[in-house]
């Protein structure tokens, strides 16, 4: 029986969960990581992610997914970095 079909919201909050726990474990989150999480190791390790269905190319959505995650992320150790200096 195949995995069940992901919604975008659903893919978007397991995938991000899965990244912020690689990059934690590797303790690097450089673009070029992205393209590592998604080819080599979430197509491998945890296809059932991929499940969802979307216009145009899957790796394209994630990669926008992950990019403006770690732009949010950046922007909080930011923010806390200045209020630590006040």
């Amino acid at each position: 029986m195949p995995p069940p079909v992901l919604t975008l919201v659903r893919a978007e909050k397991l995938i991000i969960g899965e990244w912020n726990k690689w990059v934690r474990k590797r303790r690097s989150s450089a673009i070029t990581d992205i393209q590592i999480f998604y080819f080599a190791w979430l197509k491998k390790s945890t296809p059932e992610l991929l499940t969802f269905k979307c216009r145009g190319d899957q790796w394209q959505v994630v990669r926008a997914w992950l990019q403006h995650n770690e732009g949010r992320r950046v922007r909080v150790v930011k923010q806390d970095v200045k209020h630590d200096k006040s």
